[in-house]
């Protein structure tokens, strides 16, 4: 087999993976951005320029509240910070229905793009 064959069939395998698996985490704690990182000069909040001091270094602390990760073979790790195993944390509550929503929403685009149920 040639090199970019192997190659192609590395991204392929990774690529179904990324989509068959879920990773929802949750963050608390603080997030420090300057008013002037992520404004259009207008008064308004550019949101590309926001993600990008996100996804950026920023000054602050945060924490995993919560962490979930789904395999494709749908075994499944949770984390839940101590604090925020209280049945009644909003929190943990959140943290909750987006994974249950990512899952509806991968189900959803397999089954668009097969035709069938997701396994």
């Amino acid at each position: 087999m040639t090199e970019a064959r192997e190659r192609l069939g590395e991204k392929i395998r990774d690529f179904v993976e990324d989509i068959l698996s879920i990773d929802v985490v949750t963050l608390t704690g603080e997030i420090n951005i300057s008013i002037g990182d992520v404004g259009d000069g207008d008064k308004k909040i550019n949101f590309e320029k926001l993600h990008a001091n996100i996804t950026g270094q920023l000054g602050g602390e945060v924490k995993v509240a919560a962490f979930t990760h789904v395999g494709l073979d749908k075994d499944t790790v949770q984390f839940v910070m101590e604090s925020a195993a209280d049945e009644g944390n909003v929190l943990l509550a959140h943290h909750r229905e987006t994974v249950t929503g990512v899952q509806t929403a991968r189900s959803d685009f397999f089954k668009a793009i097969t035709g069938s149920k997701l396994l």
